[in-house]
Parts: C-alpha cells; sequence; structure tokens
C-alpha cells in the first residue's frame, strides 16, 4: 500500500539501549523518529513535506472499564476537563478557539481498556 507504515515496531538495540523502528513500505516517502521524552512518554514521529495538516495521537491504557464503581463516568468527565484551561489557554475555551482559529478539531475514542485522543491542525 503506498504511503503506509505499521503501527506495530520492531525493537532494535542501539548503543546499548532498546529502539523502536517502525516497519515501513519502501514506497512510502515520510520519515519516521521515535523518541522517549524526559517524562517517559513514548513518540513516533512522523513527516511527510506534501501535508499542511499537523495532528497527534494520544493513547492511554485506561478505558471506561476502569472507572472506579463509586464514580462510574470518569474517563468520560477527564475527557471534557482536558479543554477548561491549561497554562497555555488559561480562558476555558481557550484551547478550543485556538483550534477552530487554526482549522483544526479534536476527538477522543474510547474503548474499554484504552483512550485515544485526536488533534489535528492546519498548518
Amino acid at each position: 500500500m503506498l504511503g503506509y507504515a505499521s503501527w506495530r515496531c520492531g525493537r532494535r538495540r542501539l548503543s546499548g539501549k532498546p529502539a523502536v523502528v517502525p516497519y515501513q513500505s519502501p514506497e512510502d516517502p515520510k520519515s519516521y523518529k521515535y523518541v522517549v521524552l524526559p517524562n517517559s512518554m513514548h513518540v513516533l514521529l512522523v513527516s511527510s513535506p506534501s501535508i499542511d495538516k499537523a495532528g497527534v495521537a494520544l493513547n492511554v491504557n485506561v478505558g471506561h472499564l476502569m472507572d472506579p464503581p463509586e464514580c462510574q463516568g470518569l474517563a468520560h468527565f477527564c475527557e471534557h476537563m482536558m479543554h477548561l484551561g491549561s497554562k497555555q489557554f488559561p480562558q476555558e475555551d481557550g484551547y478550543k478557539s485556538w483550534l477552530s482559529a487554526h482549522q483544526g478539531r479534536v476527538f477522543f475514542e474510547k474503548w474499554k481498556g484504552k483512550t485515544c485522543v485526536f488533534r489535528k491542525i492546519q498548518c
């Protein structure tokens, strides 16, 4: 398939540390880089010069089945809390306004055991 790289990643060792290398089609013109941030978050960066949008997907291994019995709906509540302000966007609707101004959008998908947040904006 043209322009396809598998999300399954192979592991190999570089300088004694495990590295993740995505399986990539020879026809795929994109470049990939795997990094681990100082907070231990694992990130796969994908760059394609022909695309005029930027996107991010954040997957956490917690889903709605992990809600405590006394607090059902917690995962859904946390989803909404992500839009209620931050250091960079202190206003309640600041982040959503910024996304709209950049032709962006955000949406969530929740499953039993994980939650994924997708965002994209126009570059």
